[in-house]
């Protein structure tokens, strides 16, 4: 066969894979070369590099990668130009990662299938998923590097020489693996940021984009060059998927050391019930270590996407994927907005912070940029440790036939919220209501507000209430208790409807009653063990023995904030169908008392539990107070 048949054999199969792949350029080979082009190559793109870019050749034969520019599979290659960069380093690493070399020399240098210059700006994606652009032929650029041979075709593909070697950037996902491999933390391949995410990762064969050749003797394909689509279960879970190229993410990368300790303290709050273990042995490890490192992993990645004034705030992916949750847990405030703070946050500039960490951030990569950080920069309490509040309404057991019987002597259950204009009323500088001169509030403005609360009706007048309520989701730690209630006059309305307050002299009793918290047992059950509830005691002063006291104010307070007490749960019940812990309120008014002091009914709106950090990691370190309570029966 002759050079002429060769050539247009060699033109013909480059511009039937041209169509079959719908190249992005507008024109055609042949208005750029002839069959007789000078830039057509005989040999395969191996053989065209071994003549034009030895070096590359070399660094391709170390790491075997030869046999498959040499195949059927048609490429297109970016070589550097002999002498223009450090060829050495790489055979180096040749010797002991020759992926490392595959993924992060060779295949930042191909695509496949053909690509010609033309006289358009093309975005490539290469082997390693990096993007890259070819400008048209009178820019002349692969990147930012100059094309110094352009379109060498080959019988598998195209060859271009450019003046230097293509960079590789790594994305954020790879960044966390080198600041691993680079580190010599103790421990860190059992508990590490990089550890954890491998942990998750999972890779699918995507056929539409792989190659196969003939099929093995059970009839399955051969595939000689796999493309694997990325997952991994917990990155994709929070909407951060670090190693997809085509995004742009920031990054919180933490020393494998801060995380370490930030996992340990994550794990001390996921003390998972024994019971766990029951069926299926091995569940309370593998529940603690998946929760504690999804814990330490939130809100570290940023979607600059979704952050569009970051000069403001910072939104996390965590908080986008939790959307429509009691939040605002996840979003970091650069600076008070002009309309404040929402309650219970701070100001924390994250991004300040982490440069003043390590005067080398940021570091850019390949789909975003990264903060390498020996300290959060924010704390647990505001990573996961947060505060929570349940509602009364829909936490409550009406059931009177559990064991224990937590919920007794009621007559009705029912619920209500509702919006209304709350007079405010001036005080003196002592706190004391200032009075007009017949005696009544001055009152000086009016306020929107809003209630809600269970309605917990005694059976009859002879009878105490008592009525649990399940709390779920909690942490084995140490948290402050308040109950907000709202007075028993409320269930009447306040104010009339020119806002104007309502008389409320016909009910303005208080509140007398005992708080019990119980929690499972290693069975998974609930015990009248004594060792498995705990009678909170009102902080000295504030009550009278075990019984908590409310009296509402007879003006301005439209809710109660009554603190319980300080308190460690046993066990971790985060993800789990059910609660694990039971509040029991049980009113204690005597007879005489009811009419006049406080009523057996009550008007519950929620619980709410505040975090203890100090206590929670003296606790880790064994500085924790004793196991409250003993054996005994409760009689």
């Amino acid at each position: 066969m002759n050079n002429n048949i060769k050539n247009t054999l060699r033109w013909g199969l480059l511009a039937v894979t041209g169509v079959s792949v719908m190249l992005s350029c507008t024109d055609t080979w042949d208005d750029h070369y002839d069959a007789t082009s000078s830039n057509g190559y005989a040999g395969s793109t191996f053989q065209a590099i071994e003549e034009n870019a030895s070096d590359f050749a070399d660094i391709v034969k170390a790491v075997d990668y030869q046999r498959e520019l040499a195949s059927e599979n048609i490429y297109t290659i970016w070589a550097p130009a002999n002498g223009t960069y450090n060829k050495d380093s790489w055979l180096e690493l040749a010797a002991t990662d020759k992926q490392q070399v595959i993924d992060r020399f060779i295949k930042n240098h191909m695509t496949r299938y053909a690509v010609s210059q033309n006289m358009s700006d093309q975005q490539i994606t290469l082997l390693n998923q990096k993007l890259v652009t070819m400008t048209d032929a009178e820019k002349d650029l692969f990147g930012d590097l100059r094309i110094l041979d352009p379109n060498l075709a080959c019988t598998n593909g195209v060859l271009h020489i450019i003046d230097g070697e293509n960079k590789y950037i790594p994305n954020i996902n790879e960044l966390i693996r080198d600041q691993y491999l680079a580190s010599d933390q103790e421990g860190k391949k059992e508990c590490s940021l990089y550890a954890f995410i491998e942990e998750q990762d999972s890779d699918v064969l995507d056929e539409s984009r792989s190659v196969s050749r003939g099929v093995d003797e059970n009839g399955n394909k051969i595939w000689v060059d796999s493309v694997t689509t990325h997952t991994n279960l917990v990155l994709d879970a929070m909407s951060a998927e670090i190693y997809d190229e085509d995004s742009s993410f920031i990054a919180i990368i933490p020393s494998d050391a801060a995380w370490q300790k930030r996992y340990n303290l994550a794990a001390s709050l996921l003390k998972f019930n024994p019971v766990e273990d029951r069926l299926r042995p091995g569940t309370v490890d593998s529940l603690t270590h998946y929760y504690a490192g999804s814990f330490a992993m939130r809100d570290l990645f940023f979607n600059r996407n979704a952050n569009l004034h970051m000069e403001d705030s910072l939104i996390s992916t965590y908080y986008v994927s939790t959307r429509g949750t009691e939040w605002p847990n996840g979003v970091y405030y650069t600076k008070s907005p002009a309309r404040g703070l929402p309650a219970d946050k701070e100001v924390n500039n994250l991004i300040s912070k982490m440069k003043a960490d390590n005067p080398n951030n940021p570091v850019a990569c390949s789909n975003g940029e990264g903060y390498l950080v020996n300290d959060y920069p924010m704390t647990p309490v505001e990573q996961f440790f947060y505060k929570r509040a349940f509602w009364a309404r829909g936490h409550y057991i009406d059931q009177t036939t559990t064991t224990p019987e937590f919920t007794k002597g009621i007559g009705i259950i029912s619920e209500k919220s509702a919006t209304f204009d709350a007079p405010v009323y001036q005080k003196d500088e002592e706190g004391n209501l200032v009075l007009d001169e017949e005696g009544n509030p001055v009152q000086v403005d009016v306020v929107t507000r809003s209630y809600h609360f269970t309605d917990v009706t005694a059976k009859n007048t002879s009878t105490q209430v008592e009525v649990g309520f399940k709390l779920y989701n909690t942490l084995s730690g140490t948290y402050d208790l308040y109950l907000v209630t709202c007075p028993i006059w409320a269930k009447d309305g306040y104010t009339d409807s020119d806002g104007t307050l309502v008389d409320k002299s016909k009910d303005e009793r208080g509140y007398k009653f005992n708080v019990r918290i119980y929690e499972r047992n290693e069975e998974g059950e609930y015990s009248t063990n004594k060792k498995y509830y705990t009678d909170l005691t009102p902080p000295e002063g504030s009550g009278e023995g075990k019984n908590f006291i409310i009296t509402p104010d007879e003006y301005e307070n439209y809710t109660d904030t009554l603190y319980l007490g300080k308190f460690t749960f046993k066990n971790a019940y985060y993800g789990r169908s059910d609660e694990g812990v039971i509040i029991k309120l049980s009113s204690t008014a005597k007879s005489s008392e009811v009419k006049t002091t406080y009523s057996r009914e009550m008007l519950i709106s929620d619980f709410i539990l505040v975090p203890d950090l100090e206590a929670t990691e003296a606790a880790m370190e064994g500085e924790g107070t004793e196991e409250a309570g003993d054996e005994e029966e409760d009689n």
